[in-house]
Order: structure tokens, then C-alpha cells, then sequence
């Protein structure tokens, strides 16, 4: 959000807001990003009013609910964007497959933030298109664009000084010549990223440059930091027995990673960044672009999209990963499937069966630990490469990029189609979605119409109103001001057709005085009934007992 307010070229920029509360916070981000665009917001609940709004981005890959959503109004309405996040939960398939079959257009997008995460969303389209074909015998399918395009960072904001490095180290005790291994994400073994093979990565390393060393040539000493949060004590406990066992001639320092002061030192502090993730929750990796941006060499696994933007042996160095081929973890989908296994046991479960190169991950560790000038030229060419390619200054104007794209192709399809006629077959399509004074037309009476006689009831207005069973209804109260219009056209125990009503008070918007009307006679501040000849013609026809 931060990016776009800073860098768009957009002339307007829009915020859909699900509660008037919410102005303030945008108004906020306004002020705080230091925008100076053209900016507004609107309600949710006067979406369907506006006018060229163009594309609405959500932060999510929920495209289908949001496509159900504008298919009451109009497929054309408007593009839909969405992003991938985490695509391994049951939620977040199933939210992709369901696209499939929901009125998602090819003006629609899903960005992909890496190139992993493209495939597994065209593997789940593919799979359940295929099970359509097989089910219904569908062929044919309307499908989201699905652009690559990667999250970014703010690398300007990430330099640091030797001053900012010495005065970090002294704080957190590690001396200035030390060789700081920082690893920083979430600290957690099944649902990011196992540390054994780091641990012991960097205790074989740090083993064999001891042995190696000479008197002219003697191996700094090596921390290693992990900042971050554990999920619980449980969690934090098996870290330290893991670390004791694997690395015991390593120092290691934990930083809490809700204290911004010690959050900023461990990241000051650091020589080489460190992630091997090996969990299937992750699609992206936005630590090891922060690294990089902070001119930091980085130490990965070449796993998903940490792969898509470190060059090996150029920015650091990918560490092969490896796990069962296709087929068998068919019973640990079963087990998620049948809940027999929560979430962080199914994401757990995989982790466990997939392994980073230990050996590998050592020679990285001592290349990097015996070499500073390796370090730096690794770290600089890093830092260039992230300020090129994934700086929100030049991620954004590939987002507009697809938003203008988007609205072309809805321009083109409204030229083959017009929107009445898009409308028209909408309204068929979606019962469920629709409007309930249609779908349930048959359980009142009759329904209102110009015809009905109105006077005033027994209930006073102003006694009613603030009850809380007429409060919580907020969306469809009448305004004030309508209804003193209206109880001023039925003083003096006047009787009035709701279409006499309607011309008096001027009134061309008949939705809106029917729910007016509906809902003061619920508490019978009004009251209804027939005309006389409506009253017999439904008498004749069974309508009336």
C-alpha cells in the first residue's frame, strides 16, 4: 500500500472502505506515504453505484467471491486483482479452484508473486478442470490472467553505516570482528523453515576452518543470530535442543522479534543472511530481498521463490533441495484432507520429507566466513540488483502496467457485448447471490405496488426509532428525512395510494420508498392495505381467506 501511494502514476486512487471508521486510517497512510495524488474513498455498500471505477485490487487470490460479487451488477463492471500469498492451506486452494467455475473474465487477474507460485495455481486450475470434464463433461473454461510479478521492498530505506554496525555489535556484545550469520523470519521448524541444517552447516564449517587455520591466518569468530518470534515455549525449547546438539561450538544469540531496537541491531549486526526454508507454506521469501537490499550476501535454499532472484555465486549462494517425486504424499493430503491432521501437522509433515544440502550449505558458510571481500562484492551486487528489479518504485508501474491491461481487454469486451445484455443473463445465473425480494417472491401475500393505501398507524416514530431490533438494521432504515416527508403527507388521518404518495413527495426512486414504507409499517407507525377493487380481485382469485 505503502508502495503504490509513493510511487503511482494513477490520477486517482481510490480506497473501497467497509466501514466509515475506516476514513481515518486511510487518511493516514495518505499523510504518512507523503502522497500528493488525487485520492477519495466510498463505502462497500455504494459499490454498485459507482461509475468507471476500473480495477479493484484485493490483497488476495479470492477472485471468485468477488467475481460472484459483481456478477449481480455487471461482469463488466469492473477488473478484479488479486495476489497469491500462502497457497499450501486448504482456504487458499480452494479459493484458486473455485475460479473455475465463477464468472472470473479474462479482464480479471490473479498476480502470481513467483514463478512457483504460477505453477501451483495453473496445476490446481488444471486439476480441477479436469475433474469438471470428467464430472459435468465441461471443455470449455474462462481464466484470470496470471502475471508474474514479485513483491518488492523499500531498499532505500536499508543502509547502514560502520558506525550503525559497531554500535549494534556493542549493544548486543559481539565483538567487531566477528562473522554474524543472521537468519530473520519466523521461528518456526514446521512452518518455515527446520534449523538443523543450518545448525549444523555452520558448526561442520566452523570446525574445518579451525583445523585449517594457521598463525597468519586465524578463522574469526562466528554468532549466529535468529530473530524472531516463537509460536510458544514449546516451540523455543526444541530450537535450543536442536542448536545444542547440532552446533555446539557456534554462539548463538535470539532476538525477539517484536522489539524493534534489538529487531534493527541483529539486522545491523549482520555479515551474511541465512534462510533454508523448506516448507511448502512459502511461495515467496520477502526476508532474503530485505537482506539484499541491506548489500548483505545471502545463504538459501533453492526453493520456491527464493530462487527467482538470487544468482548463484553472484548475490550468494542457492542450496539444492530435494524431497519425494509426485505421488507420494498422497496420504499426507488425505490426512489434511480428513482432519485428521490440523494445518501446521500437514505443513509439518512435508517439511519433514524434504532436505537441504548440508554439505553444500558448509563450503557456502565457509566460503563467505573466511572471505570479507567476497562478502561485500556479493553484497553490492545484491543491493544493485534489488534496487533494478524489485524496488517498489519499479514494481509498481508493473502493477499499473496490468491494471491498464485489464482495462482493455474488459473496453474490447464491451464493445461485443453490451452491459444490458451482460446484465440480462446475470440476473439468471446466480440465484443465490440475488436479490431476495425476487428469489423469495412467493412468501408474502402479494407483493407492494402502486395501488396499496397508506395512513398513519398506532406508533409514533420517534418512540421506535432508536429500539435496538430497528438499529441493527442501519443498512436498509429509511433516512430521516424521508420519513418526516412521509408522516407529513398522512396527517389529518389522510389515506394515501403509495403512487399518490410518490407524486407528492416527488419521488422517482420506488425502491426506496417501498423499504421506507416497509419498514414503518413493521412497527406500525404506518399502515396498509388494498384498494378496494385490488381487494376483490384477489378475493375472486383464492388470494384473500
Amino acid at each position: 500500500m505503502r508502495g503504490l501511494l509513493m510511487y503511482s502514476s494513477i490520477a486517482e486512487l481510490s480506497a473501497c472502505l467497509p466501514k466509515p471508521a475506516y476514513e481515518a486510517n486511510f487518511r493516514q497512510l495518505l499523510d504518512q506515504s507523503g502522497y500528493r495524488g488525487k485520492a477519495s474513498s466510498f463505502l462497500l455498500e455504494n459499490l454498485a453505484s459507482r461509475n468507471n471505477i476500473g480495477t479493484i485490487f484485493y490483497p488476495g487470490p479470492g477472485l471468485a467471491a468477488q467475481a460472484w460479487a459483481r456478477h449481480h451488477i455487471s461482469d463488466q463492471a469492473w477488473s478484479l486483482c488479486g495476489i497469491t500469498h500462502t497457497l499450501a492451506s486448504s482456504a487458499a486452494m480452494h479459493a484458486i479452484t473455485e475460479c473455475i467455475s465463477a464468472p472470473v473474465q479474462p479482464w480479471d487477474a490473479l498476480i502470481c508473486t513467483s514463478k512457483v507460485a504460477h505453477d501451483v495455481v495453473h496445476r490446481l486450475f488444471e486439476a480441477h478442470a479436469a475433474y469438471l470434464e470428467s464430472r459435468l463433461g465441461a471443455k470449455s473454461f474462462t481464466l484470470p490472467q496470471t502475471p508474474i510479478i514479485p513483491l518488492g521492498v523499500h531498499s532505500d530505506e536499508w543502509h547502514r553505516s560502520s558506525a550503525q554496525t559497531l554500535s549494534a555489535r556493542e549493544a548486543l556484545n559481539i565483538s567487531a570482528d566477528a562473522c554474524v550469520v543472521l537468519f530473520a523470519g519466523r521461528l518456526s521448524f514446521h512452518a518455515k523453515a527446520h534449523p538443523l541444517a543450518m545448525y549444523r552447516a555452520l558448526e561442520l564449517a566452523l570446525q574445518e576452518l579451525k583445523a585449517a587455520q594457521t598463525p597468519d591466518r586465524v578463522t574469526a569468530p562466528v554468532v549466529l543470530i535468529e530473530a524472531g518470534v516463537f509460536p510458544n515455549d514449546a516451540i523455543a525449547r526444541a530450537f535450543a535442543d536442536a542448536f545444542a546438539l547440532a552446533a555446539p561450538s557456534v554462539r548463538r544469540l535470539v532476538i525477539e522479534g517484536r522489539q524493534p531496537l534489538a529487531w534493527d541491531q541483529a539486522w545491523a549486526s549482520a555479515d551474511i543472511f541465512c534462510s533454508l526454508s523448506d516448507n511448502i507454506q512459502e511461495t515467496f521469501g520477502i526476508t532474503p530481498l530485505e537482506a539484499m537490499a541491506r548489500g548483505l550476501p545471502v545463504i538459501i535454499s533453492d526453493w520456491n521463490g527464493y530462487r527467482d532472484h538470487v544468482v548463484d555465486a553472484v548475490h550468494g549462494y542457492r542450496i539444492s533441495t530435494i524431497q519425494p517425486p509426485p505421488g507420494q504424499g498422497a496420504d499426507l493430503g488425505l490426512r489434511y484432507s480428513l482432519d485428521i491432521d490440523t494445518y501446521d501437522m500437514y505443513i509439518g509433515h512435508a517439511a519433514m520429507i524434504a532436505s537441504v544440502d548440508v554439505r553444500a550449505a558448509c563450503q557456502a558458510f565457509k566460503t563467505l566466513i573466511q572471505s570479507p571481500e567476497k562478502r561485500q562484492a556479493m553484497g553490492a551486487a545484491a543491493k544493485a540488483y534489488v534496487q533494478a528489479n524489485v524496488d517498489w518504485r519499479v514494481i509498481i508501474p508493473r502493477y499499473e502496467a496490468l491494471w491498464a491491461d485489464l482495462d482493455e481487454r474488459r473496453s474490447q469486451a464491451a464493445t461485443a457485448r453490451s452491459s444490458a445484455q451482460s446484465h440480462a443473463q446475470n440476473a439468471d445465473h446466480f440465484a443465490s447471490h440475488h436479490d431476495p425480494m425476487t428469489i423469495f417472491a412467493s412468501y408474502p401475500t402479494r407483493p407492494m405496488d402502486a395501488q396499496i393505501l397508506v395512513s398513519l398507524g398506532s406508533m409514533a416514530w420517534p418512540q421506535v426509532k432508536s429500539l435496538a431490533m430497528l438499529q441493527f438494521a442501519q443498512a436498509v432504515l429509511p433516512a430521516e428525512s424521508l420519513v418526516q416527508a412521509i408522516l407529513g403527507q398522512l396527517q389529518g388521518a389522510r389515506e394515501l395510494s403509495l403512487a399518490e404518495l410518490a407524486n407528492n413527495l416527488g419521488h422517482q426512486d420506488l425502491k426506496t420508498l417501498y423499504r421506507a414504507l416497509a419498514v414503518l409499517a413493521k412497527v406500525d407507525v404506518l399502515r396498509w392495505r388494498e384498494s378496494g377493487a385490488l381487494h376483490q380481485a384477489n378475493t375472486a382469485s383464492g388470494q384473500v381467506q
